[in-house]
């Protein structure tokens, strides 16, 4: 029997997981759980509840370009990681409630995955029983298509690279802490990326959200990082953002680019408690169709500093509060702001 066999690689300072080796090739039936080395050798469709479990440390599974399907039965998984540390690749994961679930311990690792068309997520991390989430998973390489979500995240210290949605209801959404989202794609989804209330220091790096029809990334949740983002053409279904920060505080955007939105680059909003203490920096908001900066009523407390607004058709910098209601404004670089009084 062959083994797989890892190394890990630097890029941007990430530290990747790779995998090499020849598993044994392998049919297998449907609600089998596979613990050990194996490569399918040809489609899998399933009438059971999962189709396919993997159980690490030992489970390896390679589809091998093959896919597996669900037919014939409600709240069904695609394919179950659980244990720890069990792999899944290269493949198709299709028509089940659940594509991929990556349960239990966590340390699971599943890259080169198409999940497409579930009535729920394409992928999932959650615990088994009353466990709130699964943790520390890698997903590398993936792609979910007609799904209600993506990937959606609720566990801790999770690790996305290179991952796409499209066509799909929310791209990204997170619930938990610490994850890291870095160089994914989502794209003509009703939302981009979503950071749900109560999510806290995760870090979303390097990702697009392009022309999807409501915000391109909205944050719910406090003391987040967005870095180096770029939302592109979102709204195009309602008036909507780049970016949106509401009811949350201390999250940092820096860097990020917001241009030919439908509606706002970067907003900041108070709706049930005040949004206070947020920092925006460096950023750039240009060519879209409302403001490129705005800080609604209950924006408080916040600092806009050493960003760009430009070519935004209504201002390129607001502030609806009374005098900007203890918001900071400062070194930025515009053409039209309202009120001129206290932006800077």
């Amino acid at each position: 029997m062959g083994r797989i066999s890892s190394f890990s690689v630097w890029v941007g300072g990430v530290l990747i997981l790779l995998f090499q080796g020849s598993p044994l090739q392998a049919a297998v039936t449907c609600g089998k759980t596979i613990s050990e080395e194996v490569t399918l050798t040809e489609n899998v469709t399933c009438d059971t509840a999962t189709a396919l479990i993997v159980e690490g440390p030992g489970g390896q599974l390679n589809l091998g370009g093959h896919t597996v399907s669900c037919v014939g039965i409600e709240n069904t998984i695609g394919i179950l990681l659980v244990g720890e540390k069990a792999t899944l690749t290269h493949g198709t994961v299709a028509n089940c409630q659940l594509g991929v679930v990556a349960a239990d311990k966590g340390q699971h690792r599943i890259k080169e995955i198409i999940s497409r068309d579930h009535a729920s997520a394409g992928f999932s991390t959650r615990g088994l029983g009353i466990s709130l989430g699964s943790h520390q998973n890698f997903f590398i390489s993936n792609y979910a298509e007609n799904v209600t979500d993506g990937f959606n995240i609720n566990g801790n210290e999770n690790f996305l690279f290179n991952n796409t949605t499209v066509d799909s209801g929310r791209g990204f959404v997170v619930s938990q802490k610490k994850n890291t989202f870095t160089l994914n794609v989502a794209a003509n989804n009703d939302i981009g990326f979503f950071i749900h209330l109560g999510a806290e220091e995760n870090h979303v790096i390097k990702n697009l959200a392009d022309g999807n029809a409501f915000a391109g990334f909205e944050v719910e949740g406090n003391r987040n990082k967005l870095v180096k983002n770029r939302a592109i053409g979102n709204g195009r279904s309602m008036i909507d953002v780049g970016f949106r920060i509401i009811d949350a505080n201390e999250n940092f955007l820096a860097w990020n680019l917001s241009e030919k939105n439908i509606g706002i680059g970067f907003e900041i909003v108070g709706l049930f408690s005040r949004s206070e203490r947020n920092v925006l920096r460096g950023n750039v908001a240009q060519n879209n169709e409302q403001v490129g900066i705005a800080l609604q009523l209950f924006a408080e407390n916040n600092t806009v500093i050493e960003n760009t607004g430009k070519e935004n058709e209504i201002f390129d910098l607001q502030d609806a509060n009374p005098d900007c209601g203890g918001n900071h404004w400062s070194q930025n670089t515009f053409n039209t702001a309202d009120p001129e009084s206290c932006i800077h």
